[in-house]
C-alpha cells in the first residue's frame, strides 16, 4: 500500500473520530441539567437552539458520508497498479469496496 493511501485512511479515521466525539459531547450537553432534555421544550433557555443541533447533525452526516465514499473508492486506487488481470482487479476492488457498506 502506498504512503498516500495510508495517510488518507489515517486522516479520515482521525477526523471522523474527533468530530464524532465532539458531536457526542454536544448531544449529551444540549440541555442543562440532562433531565431537562425530557421535560423542556426545544429552544428553551436551558437547551441549545434547535438550529445548532440541526446544523451539527447535517455536518456529521456529511462527514460520515464523505468517509464512506472515501473508504468505498480508495480500493480502486490501491488495486489499479497490481500486476493481475483486469477482471481480478475489478473483483478485488469490489470486495474491498463492499466492506464500506
Amino acid at each position: 500500500m502506498a504512503k498516500p493511501h495510508i495517510w488518507i485512511i489515517r486522516l479520515v479515521i482521525v477526523g471522523t473520530a474527533i468530530f464524532g466525539l465532539a458531536y457526542l459531547c454536544e448531544v449529551l450537553a444540549q440541555c442543562r441539567p440532562l433531565s431537562a432534555f425530557w421535560t423542556e421544550s426545544p429552544g428553551s433557555p436551558h437547551c441549545f437552539s434547535p438550529r445548532a443541533i440541526v446544523i451539527t447533525t447535517y455536518i456529521a452526516s456529511i462527514i460520515n458520508a464523505g468517509a464512506d465514499w472515501t473508504f468505498g473508492i480508495l480500493p480502486i486506487f490501491i488495486v489499479k497498479d497490481l500486476k493481475i488481470s483486469r477482471r481480478q482487479k475489478v473483483v478485488v476492488a469490489g470486495i474491498l469496496a463492499f466492506a464500506a457498506m
